[in-house]
């Protein structure tokens, strides 16, 4: 009988991010199917914060004797997982390595031509595949008839037929194997307060140009199924709080509505945080507060109208403002995320996202939003634009070495090529726009201790700020920009008779 080991690579990334503690739940996941409907041995290794993970694996290795190693990664945790692919195969050569997430779903035949020790790809849903691939490795049988793979056969990699995309409620992210390790906490809220996730939707209906979610077939699950995975959640592990995973949690109006009667009628007082879209029905934040939700996140992307309708966002700049309005009207946290450098972006398209910002991080339950460059992930329209446009270079592949300064100077992983339209805006654009978005940030009022905090803060929280930017954190241009916010302020301040 095989035993299997699902591994979650190091991920630089996360040492320091908001979800360091997060525990790595599309595995746990997988572990749920394997433990449901087979009698294999499964175990999870969490490498990601582990920058001497090979230490580690040396002492585990021997002691268990894997024969299958299923690694899953983002597109900045690629190359550690390649690494990790080759080590285990040169560990054992016999073992058998299956690779999937977002990430590799996307580029498998470009993943199968470079890396020779990974064997298959997982695509799509990996719940059922990874079920049918276990039991194939177990008989030594043919990977052809497993639907959802990609793996070699001679000189040629062979793609499967999709598979099904599967409803199974029963499966719980959390439930599954020893999590008690992780301090989780309710997302983009001010108070502590310990959590673990739940998804009650997966995939998303939107066709946004830039996102590579991995799920294009948008399903809900019984919002009693939820409520039941809730309770036996809350009481495992004494959690006060939920992070819904889902990527378009009020994206079913109806869905939404039962799921909130439900968590009220089931009086589970708990407080909770979701991804929203800015044209949910606005209505039901009402509902949404009531029911426990306490903070939210949602893709502001672009304050320009032009921008929006290029990027296919199928939201206004109206929705954004009303709905950052009704959440703030509520009591109900909410953080923007916002790009530039989109595809046909302009300078003055930008700042009218800066201005945007400014105006909805005034209010007092708008949570200080991210800004951006555009990154470029595989399965996405802008990745095909960006080959059209020669912004990737002919010879460009997810599976070879690949590091921007660029990325690094503007505080992004290396690993990810920003999308960049030279003849609209430039490097150097790029640059005064992410540091003109600090400048704002170092100075939200004219007092100095503010201003001292805010930018010791920056330095703490991003050296590489310093490390590549001092020519020009130092120079007039940057407080130049600085002055000019104060005197703006300044001005607005007097003639509001402040």
């Amino acid at each position: 009988m095989i035993k299997i080991a699902l591994i979650r690579p190091f991920h630089p990334s996360l040492i320091g991010h908001p979800f360091e503690k997060s525990p790595p739940y599309g595995l746990y996941e997988l572990k749920g199917y394997l433990d449901t409907y087979t009698s294999f041995q499964t175990r999870i290794l969490d490498l990601a914060h582990l920058p001497h993970w090979k230490l580690s694996l040396a002492k585990i290795l021997p002691r268990y004797a894997f024969d299958v190693f299923g690694i899953t990664a983002l597109s900045p945790s690629r190359f550690e997982a390649i690494k990790l692919a080759r080590y285990v195969k040169k560990f054992n050569p016999q073992v058998c390595v299956v690779v999937g997430g977002v990430h590799f779903a996307h580029c498998a035949e470009d993943t199968l031509t470079h890396v020779s020790e990974i064997d298959a790809v997982v695509h799509g849903e990996g719940g059922i595949t990874i079920i049918e691939l276990a039991k194939a490795i177990d008989v030594r049988g043919w990977f052809g008839r497993i639907k959802g793979i990609s793996f070699r056969s001679k000189d040629r990699i062979v793609k499967t037929a999709p598979n099904d995309y599967s409803k199974d409620a029963g499966i719980s992210l959390s439930l599954n194997g020893d999590s008690s390790r992780y301090k989780e906490y309710v997302r983009d809220y001010p108070v502590a307060i310990p959590a673990r996730a739940v998804m009650a939707s997966k995939g998303c209906p939107a066709r946004c140009i830039y996102c590579c979610n991995l799920a294009k077939i948008y399903h809900t699950r019984s919002p009693k199924d939820v409520i039941a995975e809730i309770k036996l959640i809350r009481e495992k592990h004494g959690v006060r709080g939920i992070n819904f995973l889902d990527c378009a949690f009020t994206a079913d109006r109806h869905h939404l509505e039962d799921l909130c009667r439900e968590m009220i009628d089931s009086r589970l007082d708990l407080k909770w945080w979701c991804e929203s879209r800015a044209d949910m029905p606005l209505e039901l934040l009402g509902d949404m507060k009531k029911a426990g939700c306490v903070s939210l996140a949602f893709g502001l992307e672009s304050g320009s109208q032009r921008i929006l309708s290029v990027i296919s966002k199928g939201i206004t700049v109206r929705q954004i403002v009303d709905f950052v309005n009704g959440c703030n009207a509520l009591g109900i946290y909410v953080k923007p995320f916002s790009m530039f450098s989109l595809p046909g972006e302009e300078e003055r398209d930008a700042i009218e996202t800066l201005n945007l910002l400014d105006e909805i991080e005034s209010y007092p339950f708008t949570i200080r939003g991210s800004f951006q460059p555009t990154m470029i992930f595989p399965g996405t329209e802008l990745e095909t634009l960006a080959r059209d446009k020669e912004i990737l270079g002919r010879q460009f592949s997810w599976s070879t070495h690949y590091e921007s300064a660029l990325s690094r100077m503007l505080l992004q992983h290396p690993s990810i090529p920003i999308y960049m339209e030279k003849d609209k805006m430039p490097p150097e654009v790029l640059k005064n726009l992410y540091l003109g978005r600090a400048s704002r940030l170092l100075a939200p009022s004219l007092n100095r201790c503010h201003v001292v905090k805010e930018f010791s803060s920056l330095i703490k929280n991003y050296p590489s700020i310093i490390r590549y930017n001092l020519p020009y954190i130092f120079s007039h241009r940057l407080w130049k920009k600085v002055l000019a916010y104060f005197s703006r302020r300044r001005k607005t301040a007097k003639k509001n008779g402040n």
